[in-house]
């Protein structure tokens, strides 16, 4: 953690971040401009987020350089997103080591076909010292594997065999998996966990066992 930041200083020609003086309770929702795991509702999320939580900063990674994105990281105490490479990758630029932490993972709706990714984020939070709460967020509409659950599953009552004809059709693309869906975020229910991982960072940093791995 303080060697990539120093690193990430040395690129930006900075003795110190530019964002460092920022309020050490600032969260940083990161949304995604890409398309898979786009929060569809995120104009809603943004509104009633920022109206409750005005210490939230919203920023779309793929649109900035790596050395911008873990500089700003560094500065917070709340990371919040959809499960994907920019939380598995900056939850360990938080800065832990001087303040308690937090990360907020959205997670789409698992199954039993795509689920080996789920224990990614709580398992690389917890050896960074971050608190972590996670959030499960329903499918948009269009998610395929939602369609082949529908066409090969309501008329079986065999949940093994079930499971089995959905695997074979993700067999053919990757695509069919969850991570490809984009996710529809119940935003009073996130701003609820949101509010409990502010809340946590707002206190000594205590175990993880204490408030981690919260699921809603």
């Amino acid at each position: 953690r303080r060697s990539s930041l120093m690193n990430v200083h040395a690129v930006m020609g900075l003795a110190t971040s530019p964002l460092a003086k920022r309020a050490s309770q600032d969260m940083l929702f990161i949304v995604r401009h890409t398309s898979r795991r786009v929060i569809s509702n995120e104009e809603d999320v943004k509104e009633q987020a920022l109206a409750a939580q005005p210490r939230i900063q919203f920023a779309a990674f793929e649109e900035m350089p790596i050395t911008q994105q873990i500089a700003l990281v560094s500065t917070v105490s709340v990371l919040i997103g959809v499960h994907g490479q920019a939380l598995a990758g900056y939850v360990l630029h938080l800065p832990a080591d001087t303040r308690s932490t937090a990360c907020v993972e959205i997670v789409p709706a698992q199954d039993r076909v795509s689920h080996a990714w789920s224990t990614i984020v709580p398992g690389l939070s917890n050896a960074a010292g971050v608190r972590y709460f996670g959030f499960v967020a329903a499918h948009s509409p269009g998610c395929y594997i939602d369609y082949l659950r529908q066409i090969n599953c309501t008329a079986q009552t065999n949940p093994e065999l079930c499971n089995s004809m959905v695997r074979k059709g993700l067999r053919s693309f990757q695509a069919k998996s969850v991570l490809y869906c984009n996710v529809t975020v119940n935003t009073a229910l996130l701003l609820n966990v949101i509010d409990k991982a502010a809340l946590a960072t707002a206190v000594p940093a205590l175990n993880n066992s204490d408030t981690g791995g919260v699921r809603h």
